[in-house]
């Protein structure tokens, strides 16, 4: 529950609890409601909203999969500054697997 709740332990002298008192957190509660909310700005004025989500979705799905991808290969951060050497270690990274 994390910040939902308060929690308080009352101890006596040997650190033993003898009261416990709990309350909810109304902010926390208030902010839960605004998790997952997801705004999207496209410059396609003339396109529904069931087209902008159906182009986007996919998109968010590729991204991951190449973060993903990146990670399990061992190929991220890449410091190299030439094409050629970021092409060659993202070789020797697919290779080796």
């Amino acid at each position: 529950m994390g910040d939902r709740c308060d929690i308080k332990v009352a101890p006596n002298t040997k650190q033993n609890a003898i009261d416990i008192s709990w309350g909810c957190n109304q902010t926390a509660e208030l902010r839960d409601l605004r998790v997952g909310t997801t705004i999207l700005r496209t410059s396609h004025t003339d396109w529904d909203l069931d087209t902008i989500l159906k182009t986007y979705w996919p998109l968010t799905e590729i991204e991951a999969n190449f973060r993903s991808l990146k990670s399990e290969l061992g190929s991220r951060p890449i410091y190299h500054h030439k094409t050629d050497r970021t092409a060659g270690h993202q070789f020797i990274a697919v290779s080796a697997r």
